[in-house]
C-alpha cells in the first residue's frame, strides 16, 4: 500500500478485526504526505524486500508527517535467511515526523521502531515486544522523545547510534 502526496486517514473500526495483511517488504509506504493518520488497524504478514539492503518494515514513512495510534503491528517475519535483518514494525526514514503512541508492536523479525537519517519521532505509551534487533533503534542523525513504553524480549532495548539524539524517560525495559 503506497500512500503518496495526500492528507490521508486510514482508520479501522476495531484494531483486532480491521486487518491489513501486506505481503510486502514495505507494507504501508507513506511518502511525501503532509498529514497521515493510521489508527485502530492490525498490520501483519510482511515479507522481506528482494533487495537485501532494503529497510523492510510493516510501515515505512519518508518525507511525511504521520501519526500511528491504537494499532497492532505484528507477525511481520518473512524469510530473512539471506540477511540478518528482518522486518521492522515502524521505520522512519528521511524527513519523517512521527507520532507513535498507544500501539502494540510485537513478534516482528527486526526492530520494533527504527529511525534513520533526520527522522523525528515521539514514541509514547507503546508495548514493543518479542522481536529481534532493538525495541527502539534511533540511528544516523535521527532524534526522538521516548517515554512510558514497555519493551521486552528483544536483543537490545532502546539505543541511539551514530549522531542520533533522544530524550528517554519513564520506560520499562526488561528481559533483553
Amino acid at each position: 500500500l503506497h500512500l503518496v502526496g495526500k492528507n490521508i486517514k486510514l482508520i479501522g473500526t476495531d484494531r483486532r478485526t480491521t486487518i491489513i495483511k501486506t505481503n510486502a517488504g514495505y507494507g504501508i509506504f507513506i511518502e511525501h504526505c503532509p498529514e497521515v493518520l493510521i489508527k485502530d488497524l492490525t498490520i501483519t504478514g510482511g515479507t522481506r524486500d528482494q533487495d537485501p539492503n532494503a529497510t523492510s518494515g510493516a510501515m515505512v514513512v519518508k518525507h511525511s508527517e504521520t501519526e500511528i495510534t491504537g494499532c497492532i503491528i505484528e507477525n511481520n517475519w518473512g524469510n530473512f535467511s539471506s540477511t540478518i535483518a528482518g522486518i521492522c514494525g515502524v521505520v522512519g526514514r528521511e524527513g519523517a515526523v512521527l507520532s507513535i503512541r498507544k500501539n502494540v508492536i510485537r513478534n516482528n523479525s527486526w526492530d520494533g521502531v527504527a529511525l534513520y537519517r533526520k527522522a523525528q519521532a515521539g514514541i509514547n505509551s507503546n508495548l514493543i515486544c518479542e522481536g529481534r534487533g532493538a525495541g527502539i533503534g534511533i540511528t544516523w542523525d535521527a532524534s526522538a522523545s521516548v517515554a512510558t513504553n514497555v519493551i521486552h524480549h528483544y536483543w537490545k532495548g532502546i539505543g541511539t547510534f551514530g549522531t542520533a539524539s533522544a530524550s528517554v524517560y519513564s520506560n520499562l525495559v526488561r528481559d533483553i
